[in-house]
């Protein structure tokens, strides 16, 4: 990812970027204690989330789900 500086910003009205966390609540509070405005998690039943907005209005969220290991068939 290449982050550059802009003279006007224009937030997506959408999430841009998920954020993967495997404590999703403490990642929430940390954000909050920091002073960042940040929505409720929410239970998608397979996936947890939640959303909030960098300094210049971008919506980011943070996400957290059951990491299943990865198998190769034929090893």
């Amino acid at each position: 990812m290449t982050l550059v500086r802009a003279e006007k910003v224009t937030p997506a009205s959408h999430c841009l970027l998920n954020f993967y966390s495997s404590d999703i609540y403490a990642a929430h509070q940390k954000l909050q204690e920091n002073g960042v405005e940040v929505d409720a998690v929410i239970d998608y039943g397979t996936v947890l989330s939640f959303e909030f907005k960098d300094p210049d209005g971008h919506i980011l969220g943070v996400c957290y789900f059951e990491e299943k290991p990865v198998t190769v068939e034929g090893t």
